[in-house]
């Protein structure tokens, strides 16, 4: 019966991804485990992404203040150098919050499983 209500609720979460949480019932303890943990190191670098983007964000406009205020070269070349970096965390930060949204229902699904077949780790 477990395996049935299991088997019901991947069904109904399913989607695009499918055919991954099929797989993951198939998965032994050991692999389970594994999965966990890179599910984890996912979530983990969204938190990551963010850091560097908010210090990328701060660092670009300490220096272009600072430029700015010493008179130190072009302050609007360090603002555009500094935009083009925000641009791009910013772009890895979301596709990282992305994957970490992925992730974190992966997690509670392999959670399930693992539950389901009784590991312990």
């Amino acid at each position: 019966m477990r395996i049935f209500l299991l088997s019901a609720a991947l069904v109904f979460i399913g989607g695009p991804a499918m055919a991954k949480e099929v797989k993951d019932t198939a998965l032994n303890c050991a692999q389970l485990q594994e999965a966990l943990a890179e599910v984890d190191s996912t979530i983990a670098s969204a938190k990551t992404a963010k850091a560097v983007n908010e210090t990328t964000s701060t660092a670009g406009s300490v220096a272009s203040q600072g430029a700015s205020a010493f008179g130190l070269g072009n302050s609007g070349m360090i603002s555009g150098i500094s935009g083009i970096a925000g641009t791009l965390t910013d772009h890895h930060e979301r596709s990282s919050a992305e994957a970490a949204q992925g992730a974190a229902a992966r997690k509670i699904k392999l959670e399930t499983i693992a539950e389901m077949k009784e590991c312990k780790f």
